[in-house]
């Protein structure tokens, strides 16, 4: 068994999210991955999600933050640069969310931060969360992501995470709104690369117990090497039958405001 730790340099949300499931559909069977990225600015909806519903539009194209739909279920998130993704790509049967999650919170306690896992695979410190999780299963393989505040921009993450303004949606999966704050309240000397290191320690170390003859590789995804490989994926991720399309059917209770469909922005690029 190999354990594959990959490391982006890119901070394109479209790319990552491309990258990302390119290697969890294309999985060997002797191969785990754990692939670390960050964003620009960017709101990443479930699979099962109504983006009107769920983030400010008219905010995110005026502020110039994408918008991605997710392979995954589970619900919104923000990123931004000081927001830490990372993801475990693993054979089906080793589907354990909180097991994995615990390599993260792990991490998280050699820094001082006392996380507890709670619902939905979530990381919290006292009454705030500071990581959400969202998984996926497709034939033998699995997809636990999580992402992580370090420092990201609170104030930017609460103006994107608002339903459109004018509007009352039902329909799709609602996001659970909660409150949120940074690893750095709480370890102010924690940087982000600190933090990747030491999930990458922990895995590592939870790798071996479970295969003590395994190797482990430690990877730079060269963005320009990869992208003839997933030039299907992010295309077809970037479509607007994909982004908008797949959007569960909703009711619109007031259309005062309603936006139009070629007023905004569908994809980070």
């Amino acid at each position: 068994m190999r354990l594959n730790v990959l490391h982006s340099s890119s901070h394109v949300p479209a790319f990552n999210a491309a990258a990302e499931e390119f290697f969890f559909r294309n999985r060997s069977a002797e191969q785990s991955c754990l692939m670390f990225y960050t964003n620009a600015p960017s709101v990443h909806i479930g699979r099962n999600q109504n983006p009107w519903q769920e983030c400010n539009l008219g905010w995110c194209d005026e502020h110039q933050v994408g918008m991605l739909r997710r392979l995954s279920g589970g619900g919104t998130v923000f990123h931004d640069l000081g927001c830490l993704n990372y993801a475990f790509i693993l054979p089906r049967e080793e589907y354990k969310p909180d097991e994995y999650v615990g390599i993260a919170q792990q991490a998280l306690r050699q820094h001082g931060v006392a996380a507890s896992i709670q619902g939905q695979h979530s990381l919290w410190v006292g009454q705030a969360k500071i990581s959400g999780t969202a998984c996926a299963l497709v034939g033998q393989n699995c997809l636990i992501h999580g992402c992580i505040l370090v420092e990201t921009d609170l104030a930017a993450l609460s103006n994107a995470l608002r339903p459109t303004p004018g509007v009352t949606y039902t329909g799709g999966v609602a996001s659970v709104r909660a409150p949120v704050a940074n690893v750095v309240d709480f370890a102010p000397n924690c940087s982000l690369s600190a933090l990747e290191q030491a999930i990458q320690d922990a895995a590592i170390e939870h790798f071996r117990q479970s295969h003590a003859d395994g190797e482990v590789d430690d990877t730079a995804i060269i963005e320009e090497t990869l992208n003839p490989l997933i030039r299907d994926i992010l295309a077809e991720r970037q479509s607007p039958d994909w982004l908008w399309g797949h959007t569960p059917d909703f009711t619109v209770e007031d259309t005062q405001e309603t936006p139009r469909f070629d007023t905004l922005s569908t994809a980070v690029s």
